[in-house]
């Protein structure tokens, strides 16, 4: 069930024009900022493809049933079974297993607000704004704070949850012979349930809490008719499994490599991968986020140059109509600005970062562009003689 509360606001013309001027300052900051950002974030893909292409010529793979001394310092991989012998124990909940982690997972019932606006123009310039607020409740596993909701009256959440989450890491997990470090054991992954029966519930709510059949604690009057404020809670834990690693051998434990060319290399894959596979995976990882990052650039310088724009088509709202003509010319404008500005910043990162690649590719799309221009005066149409000429 949910409920909906609707606010109609009104901007004047000189309104928006004080604050367009201040999207304008706000929309320099970001197109200034784009530069830098394509710019290095170029650098940072060639400084990690070339780290993983140093990584994987002198990756040793090794056996994990016993560690090699001359292996000392080197970058090693290995698959194997990460298990972990140690109990792992919720004092609250008296929850005890045999696990690489364990984790708790508590979410509390609550109010939660959405919002929808619908601008509209009006002559001389000023907006007239319908925003509605929709509040339903919703399962959360952080605390929602209402007191920033525009209808907070009638929709108030708990400031604090009576029982909440958390995630316990074994110290010590086994590779084979090895011992993965912290960093390595928090990205072990996958989880199995843990089955609950009402000895799990802790003295203090022996009266307010009770065993659903689905396997969770529930912490409320009726679970079938939640209330705000009511909290379910399930534990979930994670088993021994294969992983592969990818790291530099410290004694009988990993930790990251350092590169020649700049990177600390340190990895770990559920399952079982070998060496192309691990350095193919993180290939496409470092490929996915430069795109991601160029995107990101690209976005900003967009969107900066449109507020710098965006006084001109405040102006012209005067009349809605030419506004509107005004903001896709805007539009227009900085989306073709941004297409010449954007790959040009990238390119001249090319040339500083992969000179041997970048500037053969830059003489041969010149040769390319100089012989269809030559060719397409070759084909030009011969002159017509006039009776003038002959003369």
């Amino acid at each position: 069930m949910s409920n909906t509360f609707t606010e109609t606001t009104s901007e004047s013309w000189f309104s928006r024009i004080g604050n367009s001027l201040k999207a304008l300052i706000f929309g320099l900051l970001l197109f200034v900022i784009s530069f830098p950002l394509l710019f290095w974030n170029e650098g940072r893909a060639v400084k990690t493809a070339k780290s993983l292409n140093e990584g994987e010529s002198v990756t040793v793979s090794v056996a994990s049933d016993a560690v090699d001394p001359a292996n000392e310092g080197k970058l090693i991989h290995t698959t194997a079974m990460a298990t972990t012998e140690e109990l792992l124990r919720d004092e609250m909940f008296g929850i005890e297993t045999n696990a690489i982690r364990l984790t708790r997972v508590a979410e509390m019932y609550q109010w939660k607000e959405t919002k929808e606006q619908k601008r509209k123009k009006k002559l001389g310039g000023g907006t007239e704004t319908k925003t509605t607020y929709t509040y339903n409740k919703a399962w959360s596993p952080q605390v929602i704070d209402s007191d920033n909701f525009k209808q907070s009256d009638g929709h108030k959440n708990p400031d604090s949850m009576p029982v909440s989450g958390n995630s316990t890491d074994a110290g010590n997990v086994a590779l084979g012979a090895f011992r993965l470090p912290a960093d390595l054991i928090s990205r072990i992954h996958g989880s199995e349930p843990i089955a609950l029966s009402e000895s799990n519930i802790p003295e203090q709510y022996r009266e307010a809490m009770s065993l659903r059949s689905s396997g969770e604690l529930y912490l409320g009057s009726d679970p079938d008719a939640p209330q705000v404020g009511d909290v379910r809670i399930r534990f979930q834990s994670t088993p021994a499994a294969e992983v592969s690693v990818l790291a530099q051998q410290k004694g009988d434990t990993f930790q990251p490599y350092q590169t020649e060319a700049g990177r600390a290399l340190s990895m770990l894959e559920m399952g079982k991968h070998d060496v192309a596979e691990m350095f193919q995976h993180a290939r496409d990882q470092n490929k996915m986020l430069t795109w991601i990052l160029r995107a990101v650039g690209t976005g900003m310088m967009l969107g900066g140059l449109m507020m710098l724009m965006s006084p001109l088509a405040v102006l012209g709202d005067v009349i809605p109509i030419v506004g509107s003509i005004v903001s896709g010319g805007t539009f227009i404008v900085s989306a073709l600005i941004t297409l010449v500005l954007a790959p040009m910043t990238i390119a001249v990162a090319w040339i500083f970062y992969r000179p041997l690649v970048a500037v053969p590719l830059l003489l041969v799309s010149a040769l390319g562009m100089y012989l269809l221009l030559s060719r397409r005066k070759s084909k030009a149409p011969p002159e017509v003689m006039t009776l003038d000429d002959a003369v």
